[in-house]
């Protein structure tokens, strides 16, 4: 599986350096993903995981919501400015 994997993003990053060789010099360039490319290994329970770190929910600091294998977390920094 790992080979597999590796030589995607082999092909992949050939793809990306003939766009970066092809493209003008003064040509910006953004990478990113929506989700990672590796197989999960690990849950976090993510709202356990910040009220063991002192954030408690019912004050409405921090909500994590989880998408898939994914989560969206917003922080509501005016009420958190102690931690």
């Amino acid at each position: 599986m790992l080979n597999i994997i590796k030589k995607r993003f082999q092909i992949i990053d050939n793809y990306l350096l003939d766009i970066f060789n092809t493209a003008p010099k003064e040509t910006n360039f953004v990478i990113f993903s929506d989700h990672g490319m590796i197989p999960i290994h690990t849950t976090l329970i993510i709202n356990n995981y910040f009220e063991q770190a002192g954030f408690n929910d019912s004050n409405q600091n921090i909500t994590a919501v989880s998408s898939g294998t994914a989560a969206h977390i917003y922080i509501n920094k005016e009420k958190i400015k102690d931690h």
